[in-house]
């Protein structure tokens, strides 16, 4: 009996040893699997912090797109309202030899057509001269500082000037003697 149970007691060494020995193997795995695990949530949060970093950077490629799409269309318009003045000037010097109503409606089409897309004139008669949208061409009797007459209409394209009001200034009223006086 003895010797039942010293085989008894090999074979459950023999049992526990295999076990620890299992257990061991079965720890080993299970920090493999850890350090993999691990290395793939280090992985996961690069990759996210990738796809956040060229979502922010595709955002600002996108507005900075968008912006130059937007300077671009302002400089075409500008160019087209540039290269439409002298046909608004023809207009306006045709209209002061004579009224002709065609030509008052054609001039006041083309005009809401521009002010559909932000063009405003600027620079009109007894307004305080404003060298930042009028041109100076000369002095005539009149109020003095005010403007009396314009001799080239002056645009305005949104906040923009494209083109100087060329206006004659009032030095002040005519003094009894013919002189002018300030």
């Amino acid at each position: 009996m003895e010797e039942v149970r010293r085989e008894a007691e090999g074979q459950r060494a023999d049992e526990f040893n295999e076990l620890s020995s299992k257990l061991e193997e079965l720890e080993q795995e299970r920090q493999i699997l850890i350090d993999k695990i691990k290395q793939m949530e280090e992985e996961h949060r690069s990759l996210e912090e990738f796809l956040l970093k060229m979502k922010e950077e595709f955002t600002f490629a996108k507005k900075a797109l968008e912006r130059e799409q937007e300077r671009k269309e302002k400089l075409l318009a500008e160019r087209i309202v540039r290269d439409l003045f002298p046909i608004i000037d023809t207009l306006d010097h045709a209209l002061e030899h004579d009224g002709n109503p065609g030509l008052v409606m054609l001039r006041t089409q083309l005009l809401e057509v521009l002010g559909r897309y932000g063009l405003t004139e600027v620079g009109g008669i007894n307004e305080e001269f404003d060298p930042s949208i009028h041109e100076f061409v000369g002095y005539v009797p009149g109020p003095s500082g005010k403007v009396i007459s314009v001799v080239r209409k002056g645009y305005k394209l949104g906040e923009v000037l494209l083109r100087p009001a060329m206006v004659m200034v009032g030095m002040g009223q005519e003094t009894d003697t013919g002189e002018n006086c300030d």
